[in-house]
């Protein structure tokens, strides 16, 4: 399993699942789209889910969605592109001292003002800071097992990116 469905039918929010499962370890990105059973399906609401795929081919987007680097917004042409220490979302990465969280954003009908939050273990904000040209760096303290951001638009819409996951240890398989 790679993907996590953020919100069902009706805007139902999986949220608090989802922070329980990657609390538990589990290392799955965020998805969300058109969850609906009336047959009108891409036209229900804007939510989308972002693939940061090399090309638009149908092996790229298998191979971006199994590497989770996908996020979920609300706004069908948002863009973001999220690293810690230069680990592309979706990423696991080993234990570091320091972090930095580097964003860029665009949206070609709304513009790339945002507030970014970076989250980590138990939905805490670890940092947090606002752009206005669609870049931003934060410093972020060690210690959580993944980060992840939540992006706040001035019109209302939002996004979480997939986490990058800080792991110290070896995997010694089955």
């Amino acid at each position: 399993i790679q993907l996590f469905q953020l919100e069902g039918e009706g805007g139902e929010s999986f949220y608090d699942y989802y922070l329980q499962a990657l609390d538990c370890g589990w290392h799955v990105a965020p998805t969300v789209g058109q969850d609906n059973h009336h047959g009108n399906w891409g036209d229900e609401g804007l939510s989308r889910t972002g693939v940061l795929a090399k090309e638009l081919t149908e092996g790229a987007l298998y191979e971006a969605m199994a590497a989770r680097r996908v996020y979920a917004t609300e706004d069908p042409d948002f863009y973001v592109d999220y690293r810690l220490n230069g680990n592309l979302m979706g990423s696991v990465m080993g234990a570091a001292e320091g972090l930095e969280a580097s964003v860029v954003l665009y949206d070609a009908t709304d513009g790339p003002e945002a507030l970014v939050e970076v989250i980590g273990a138990g939905g805490a904000v670890l940092a947090s800071g606002s752009t206005a040209d669609g870049t931003l760096s934060l410093s972020v303290p060690a210690g959580s097992p993944y980060y992840f951001l939540w992006i706040s638009q001035p019109d209302g819409d939002a996004a979480m990116t997939a986490p990058v996951w800080v792991d110290d240890f070896a995997d010694m398989g089955i």
